[in-house]
């Protein structure tokens, strides 16, 4: 566990009120080109103090010879120095108190022996300096609130998120980070550990815990020796924020790339799985899985229970759902009595079957009455959470104001499931998105994010 004092240097951190590039240059191919880019792109407000012993100016930036050359302070130092260069950096940020430090160089424990004696190196020198390292071997991290994109990969960065990411893998983070832009989540922190040099797992994950702006937690993991600590904490974490968990190396050859990757034992798969589950943990076995239930924590309210409701203009896709939401622990119950009564007053002179999933056939494709019968079962106290597909067409109306109203009024979530092109869906889904209500585009996505909600308020009751 961190102390109060390393939880505030860590918090500097992800909050810096300046940041230098050791190992800056002015050559794109390289990573310390990359690195200065990501920070100037993502909109960091801040001072950036590029490092270089040969340059005057690099992107606009005025150049320093070295730490020593920099009056103020320096809260974050990136480190793109080969592996034993980036040893001697620690000793450089002790000594101008810089806060923490991200090591993207490889070259240590994944490498064997002597890369692991380097890491142990590396690691003992960031803790006598006093310094929250990051790495080594990682892509870095982001902060989006504070527009900092520490890592070498140059992107734009958009506030807001509640949805922050540990992983272990830069590449496994990338492709998270991807689909949750696709999918319309926002990330707020990203973190890459790498080889986990100084800092684990349960180190970030404490940090995120006490974060204000941080909504949901998820983790991709391929290894650690900590793991006792980590399920730990994890099980606290979980009585106030979702820990969503995504394990890599469940076959006998992916277990040894991972230990050649990031340097860790992955481990039995079956035991991570259940220790996971019995912590409180929602593992997820796909990155599309952890995106969708991640987007539902984010996004909606919790429901009361597992009783599900479907409403649809098309009786085929429901089916898809049911055996999805059947597998995952949702549960469709009978509507009451007084539910089917109101249903008969707008289904007069329509040859419909009335039952759960509801197959609204032509009366669902108006987007008026569509909302009307998304009211009635939202009203039925049997109904803990309303799934609403939707097809989409030309001329016909998707109701998402209403959708959004309606869960408000009902305090109860709505998951919609919209069939469509992803050229058609973007204002329908940034509008359910904006007002609490996750969209998807497929039936297995729309039943993870229902099934992660009642999952998790499982867990919380």
């Amino acid at each position: 566990m961190l102390d109060k004092e390393q939880l505030e240097r860590l918090d500097l951190a992800f909050n810096p009120r300046s940041v230098a590039i050791l190992g800056a240059t002015k050559e794109p191919d390289r990573v310390g080109y990359s690195i200065l880019e990501s920070v100037l792109r993502g909109g960091y407000e801040g001072r950036v103090v590029p490092i270089h012993p040969r340059h005057q100016e690099i992107l606009g930036q005025k150049v320093f010879a070295r730490l020593d050359d920099v009056d103020g302070p320096v809260d974050l130092a990136i480190v793109a120095l080969n592996e034993r260069a980036s040893v001697e950096a620690m000793d450089e940020c002790g000594q101008h108190d810089v806060k923490g430090a991200i090591c993207v160089a490889g070259g240590y424990k994944e490498m064997g022996g002597e890369g692991e004696a380097l890491q142990a190196r590396l690691a003992e020198a960031a803790v006598r300096n006093r310094v929250m390292l990051v790495g080594p071997n990682t892509l870095g991290l982001i902060n989006a609130q504070a527009g900092l994109n520490a890592s070498f990969w140059p992107t734009e960065l958009h506030r807001g998120g509640v949805f922050s990411l540990i992983t272990q893998s830069g590449g496994v983070g990338q492709m998270i980070g991807f689909k949750a832009q696709d999918e319309g989540l926002v990330i707020n922190k990203w973190v890459g550990v790498g080889n986990r040099a100084a800092l684990d797992f349960d180190d970030f994950l404490q940090y995120l815990a006490q974060d204000p702006t941080t909504k949901v937690i998820a983790v991709f993991m391929e290894g650690t020796e900590s793991a006792r600590r980590f399920v730990q904490l994890a099980g606290e974490v979980v009585k106030r924020k979702p820990v969503v968990i995504l394990k890599g190396g469940k076959a006998e050859l992916s277990q040894l790339c991972a230990q050649t990757h990031t340097g860790s034992m992955a481990g039995s798969p079956k035991v991570y799985h259940d220790v996971f589950e019995q912590f409180g943990l929602i593992v997820v076995d796909s990155v599309d899985e952890m995106v969708s239930v991640s987007k539902a924590l984010a996004l909606a309210p919790l429901p009361r229970g597992n009783r599900v409701a479907i409403l649809t203009p098309s009786a085929g896709p429901s089916i898809l759902l049911v055996d999805l939401l059947d597998s995952l622990g949702c549960v469709l119950v009978p509507f009451a009595s007084e539910t089917m009564e109101r249903l008969e007053g707008l289904f007069r002179d329509v040859p419909v079957v009335l039952k759960n999933p509801l197959d609204a056939a032509a009366v669902g494709y108006s987007g008026d009455l569509y909302a009307q019968l998304a009211d009635i079962v939202l009203a039925d106290v049997g109904v803990d959470l309303l799934i609403a597909v939707s097809i989409d067409h030309k001329n016909r109306r998707f109701p998402s104001g209403e959708l959004i109203e309606l869960s408000r009024k009902h305090g109860k979530p709505v998951v919609v499931y919209y069939i469509s092109d992803v050229e058609h869906v973007h204002k329908h889904r940034e509008a359910c998105q904006a007002g609490g209500i996750p969209f998807y585009l497929s039936a297995e996505e729309t039943a993870w994010g229902a099934a992660g909600l009642v999952r998790y308020a499982r867990l919380r009751s």
